[in-house]
């Protein structure tokens, strides 16, 4: 341990977070817990003599954390400064309350029994969590601090009146299908998006998707996922060697700085992976990419161009990619047959989904990015209900992917239609939707899928290597 690691110990030691101190565990890992949040400080001795930090706090190690960081201890001031933005996300999270999970239904034992398993997962993931099963009388009348209300099946006409009388809760419909299969998991994944704990539950680290076709090159890549919460920032972050996976973390700030980015760089290359091992950058963000103008709060202003910043401050080249258009991309290389295709994305309860499409091999951008870009059409169809309402229901996005799948396959005609839409409860009723508008024969193949992250991380690797060969 040097100077400036014993002297940032010492002075941790001395502060306080919502009024405590935290606990030392050993000379290496500071802790304290409260019933709503996790604080939790690590320093790791590395081979040069210098320590890696980590700031994290959670109220589980499944969902994402509040804050999360990882940097390089060679600047106090930087270090401290980091330190103090983790009390102040610490306090805002304490505040935040617990959270209370109402399964709302009348008379219905299946859900009745999937609450009971429900609150055993919960209990086993370390969720803190109150699941409390209830009749819609009783969620109407019940007042928390922070609640969640799952709709069993038949009670979705509710959501509106129990949203208006619980402003801030997220209430959302309990598919069928998680009913009928007595699903505890994907309830809890279905919890944890709408109230924004996670993006959704990732494949664990230690698989990676194999893809079945070849990358244009070999080359180390490093993807950068952005995502913008309605607390803080999410960005995901890979290395890659070809298509296998070396480096993978995330990091989690109320706002993300270039400065938090070269903190990633500088964590990175302790790891033995510098800026100059890097053959390129892939950045996948929501939204229209308009020529690597992404704007992105703290990254730079409107008018500034991404890639030229990164390319500067990194070295490396550096591409800005929709996340849906890369997910898109990493479908193709998991199959062997097939040179068109489309996915869409949508979560339940999000404004609008995500579109990418394939042809003939190559992402379809059009002009300006513009293409796969669904939420500029997709409100102007008919609905049984308002858009603003089927984006709430498993039947409301099957109606959702029903029209824009219309709109794909009157247009490229795909081989395969993906569809990373976890509450839809039917896919062969989805199909027989689309047999009502189309002739048979000009019906994709549809495939749910789970892994959307995952095919984002591959799919951005193989495009930049693809540019990069093409340069």
């Amino acid at each position: 341990m040097d100077a400036m690691g014993q002297e940032f110990r010492k002075w941790i030691e001395r502060q306080h977070m919502w009024g405590q101190s935290l606990t030392p565990l050993d000379n290496s890992r500071y802790t304290l817990n409260t019933p709503n949040a996790k604080a939790h400080v690590t320093l790791t001795p590395l081979a040069n003599g210098q320590e890696m930090v980590e700031l994290r706090i959670e109220r589980s190690h499944l969902v994402n954390p509040t804050y999360l960081v990882r940097f390089a201890l060679k600047d106090l001031p930087r270090a401290r400064d980091l330190f103090r933005e983790m009390g102040k996300a610490f306090a805002a999270e304490v505040s935040r309350g617990s959270v209370t999970v109402l399964i709302c239904s009348d008379r219905d034992a299946r859900v009745r029994l999937l609450s009971e398993k429900i609150r055993e997962a919960v209990n086993d993931l370390s969720l803190s969590y109150d699941v409390v099963f209830c009749s819609a009388h009783e969620a109407f009348t019940r007042t928390h601090d922070h609640m969640a209300i799952m709709l069993a099946p038949g009670m979705a006409h509710l959501r509106k009146r129990l949203t208006e009388a619980h402003p801030g809760s997220a209430v959302f419909p309990l598919p069928q299908r998680v009913v009928a299969e007595q699903d505890a998991r994907t309830a809890i994944r279905l919890l944890l998006e709408a109230i924004h704990e996670i993006e959704s539950i990732p494949v664990p680290h230690n698989e990676c998707l194999l893809p079945l076709r070849p990358l244009a090159r070999d080359g180390r890549v490093l993807v950068l996922n952005i995502m913008y919460g309605d607390r803080c920032v999410r960005m995901g972050y890979r290395v890659y060697d070809a298509h296998r996976p070396i480096a993978q973390g995330i990091v989690m700030k109320a706002r993300l700085s270039m400065r938090d980015i070269d903190d990633l760089m500088e964590s990175l290359c302790l790891k033995g992976v510098n800026a100059a091992s890097l053959d390129a950058i892939g950045i996948c963000v929501p939204g229209v990419v308009n020529c690597y103008s992404m704007s992105l709060p703290g990254l730079g202003d409107r008018d500034d161009n991404l890639r030229e910043i990164f390319e500067k401050r990194y070295g490396a080249k550096t591409y800005i990619d929709n996340n849906t258009n890369a997910a898109a991309m990493g479908c193709y290389l998991l199959q062997a047959e097939g040179d068109s295709l489309t996915l869409y994305r949508h979560q339940l309860g999000h404004k609008n989904g995500g579109q990418g499409t394939i042809v003939g091999g190559k992402l379809v951008t059009g002009r300006f990015c513009l293409a796969g870009e669904p939420k500029f059409y997709q409100r102007n169809f008919k609905y049984t209900d308002s858009y603003a309402e089927a984006v709430w229901s498993s039947s409301g996005l099957a109606e959702v992917c029903r029209n824009v799948l219309l709109a794909s396959i009157g247009i490229i005609s795909p081989d395969v239609a993906y569809l990373a839409v976890s509450t839809i409860d039917d896919m062969d009723a989805l199909r027989k939707s689309l047999e009502r508008k189309l002739p048979v024969y000009c019906i994709p193949e549809l495939v749910a899928i789970d892994d959307y992250r995952e095919r984002m991380y591959l799919g951005e690797v193989a495009l930049c290597l693809e540019r990069l060969a093409h340069e």
